[in-house]
């Protein structure tokens, strides 16, 4: 056999996904006629299709060198490029409290990451220069785009592709766009087209479950990431999506349970302590609401909320003095809600410290005008002082 035909056995087994033979065949080629740019590209991109990576761009960079003309080989190492970039990262952000908390984004990206993906972009763009027509690389540009949060260039992209060759990475890809851009009912739409494409897509069960969550479609959303669950059983962060459900369903039992599996899984989740904790509050379990409220306030001492529900379970534990820390350092962290402000005001009546009492009261009826418990509460502190001489 010549080196021709082993090119051509190379890219037959290219083209049925058979990568470690294609790459023995190219290394045939190159053995033969060391300066055959194809043999090199298809290598390359063999490569990068089994993650090595490595390999993938040394071969790449021979096949440019080679022939500078190839918009395939820009293309592929521009992807390996990007792809060195989601697994060289792991530093998450974590804010529960917003839509960007999630496994497929929230992520610090270190000067060297930012650097490959800004050589993807580059590569892209000479790709798509070489060969307008490219949609392999016009969907990595997208995916480079978005992990830079250049959520409106990558959409530019990412529309381009599913016009024109409509797939299930590129639908993935604008449902995580959308979902962070608070778009809920397209990133429905395209975490939908997904699972079309494959319904054993984690993934965009996930997303679309916690787009529904977000839409506070709640049932639809259990559903979800019920499935997400199902795929990939290990999914801590759909469980704890799932937990918020059943949570704001005043299904709290369940919502324990969720939060167990994401705890089990991932112990760094404040959150998920912090939701676990308010559960057991809503059980009457305080000691074991206090239990989870500090876990959460050691991982995060700015999480204002766990200082709200310690300070309550304090409270009907009647450890004033701790309720009062606790209530004090919520609003501290900008929790102003009727709940601090009137347990507040009940723990300084027990701990007879009337004016504060009364302060904290007018702040929870300034929040609730019509609340007569709050009026006899507040009735029942001017009797006491009153009693003790303090008022007429």
């Amino acid at each position: 056999m010549n080196s021709s035909d082993y090119l051509n056995n190379a890219i037959n087994l290219y083209n049925h996904s058979l990568y470690a033979d294609s790459i023995r065949e190219c290394l045939k080629v190159i053995e033969l006629e060391p300066h055959n740019a194809k043999a090199y590209e298809i290598k390359g991109i063999s490569h990068y299709f089994i993650e090595d990576l490595k390999n993938a761009i040394e071969s790449l960079n021979k096949a440019i060198e080679l022939n500078p003309s190839s918009s395939l080989a820009y293309c592929y190492r521009g992807a390996c490029y990007c792809s060195n970039t989601k697994y060289a990262n792991n530093v998450q952000v974590i804010d529960f409290d917003k839509p960007t908390s999630f496994d497929f984004k929230g992520y610090v990206f270190d000067a060297n990451s930012i650097n490959d993906l800004s050589k993807c972009v580059a590569d892209e763009n000479r790709a798509i220069e070489l060969d307008k027509n490219n949609i392999q690389a016009y969907q990595m540009r997208g995916i480079a785009y978005f992990w830079l949060e250049d959520f409106e260039r990558a959409l530019i992209d990412l529309n381009k592709v599913i016009k024109k060759c409509p797939n299930e990475n590129a639908h993935e890809a604008r449902a995580k766009i959308y979902y962070l851009c608070k778009n809920y009912d397209f990133s429905i739409q395209d975490a939908s087209e997904t699972i079309k494409l494959n319904p054993n897509n984690h993934i965009v069960f996930d997303i679309r479950g916690r787009s529904y969550y977000m839409k506070k479609s709640y049932d639809k959303a259990i559903a979800d990431l019920t499935k997400a669950i199902e795929l990939k059983p290990s999914n801590d962060m759909a469980y704890y999506y799932r937990g918020c459900c059943h949570y704001l369903k005043d299904n709290n039992k369940q919502a324990i349970i969720d939060f167990d599996k994401c705890i089990k899984y991932n112990s760094d989740n404040y959150s998920a302590y912090d939701f676990r904790g308010r559960c057991h509050w809503f059980c009457k379990n305080f000691a074991q609401s206090i239990q989870d409220e500090t876990i959460s306030i050691a991982i995060n001492p700015d999480n204002g909320n766990a200082y709200d529900f310690r300070g309550r379970a304090y409270y009907f534990l009647k450890n004033y003095q701790s309720s009062i820390n606790d209530i004090s350092k919520a609003i501290e962290l900008g929790i102003k809600n009727y709940s601090v402000f009137d347990c507040a005001g009940r723990s300084y009546f027990y701990l007879q410290q009337y004016e504060n009492a009364i302060s904290s009261f007018k702040e929870a009826l300034n929040i609730k005008p019509d609340n007569r418990e709050l009026y006899e509460f507040l009735k029942k502190v001017y009797l006491e002082m009153q009693s003790k001489g303090l008022v007429n």
